[in-house]
């Protein structure tokens, strides 16, 4: 039933033309669609934002968070089973060294140092690679598992729960690369 209104609503946002209404996004020139598929599932943009780096404030990639309905709440997306999709767009080259130390940093800090999640993570970055600026990343949560794809090509699957938990914590804990990029895959204003 509860779908079943959320659907309503949100049809009648697109035909009122309503504030809140779910439009494709452009942030930083990339464009995110509204809606897309994954897993079998139509997901919607969740929310967008932009990861930036030192007090220079520079622009590394644009993310979207895809859900299949709207959320606000950081701790009910990361306990919910239902299918995700994190975008990145990367806006300048990065270096697989630096994406490892990011993905190692982001789970330290967040998650902390639970040795399961810390043997996926090692083998999650067996799979970095130099990024260039237009790279993309792919991250699909469904199930208990998370795949990994970059420039459309998928380059792992791993298949735990926690690891999950502590990839979206890295954006949705209490101390993510930066606070705007957790309000803006929120969908709040910041």
């Amino acid at each position: 039933m509860q779908k079943l209104l959320t659907t309503l609503l949100l049809t009648l946002c697109l035909i009122t033309g309503s504030p809140g209404t779910l439009h494709a996004r452009t942030l930083e020139g990339i464009n995110l669609p509204d809606t897309i598929s994954a897993s079998g599932e139509s997901l919607i943009l969740n929310g967008a934002g932009v990861r930036t780096a030192t007090i220079f404030g520079i622009r590394v990639y644009v993310m979207g968070l895809y859900l299949p309905e709207p959320v606000s709440s950081a701790d009910a997306i990361v306990e919910s089973a239902t299918t995700k999709r994190i975008f990145m767009q990367f806006m300048r080259g990065v270096s697989a060294s630096k994406l490892r130390s990011a993905w190692e940093d982001g789970i330290a800090n967040n998650y902390g140092n639970n040795p399961s999640v810390l043997k996926h993570l090692q083998a999650f970055n067996a799979h970095m690679v130099d990024v260039e600026e237009g790279d993309t990343f792919v991250l699909t949560f469904s199930g208990t598992e998370s795949v990994l794809s970059i420039n459309k090509k998928e380059r792992i699957r791993i298949d735990s729960r926690e690891f999950q938990k502590a990839l979206l914590l890295i954006w949705l804990g209490k101390n993510p690369p930066n606070d705007a990029l957790k309000t803006g895959i929120l969908g709040q204003k910041g």
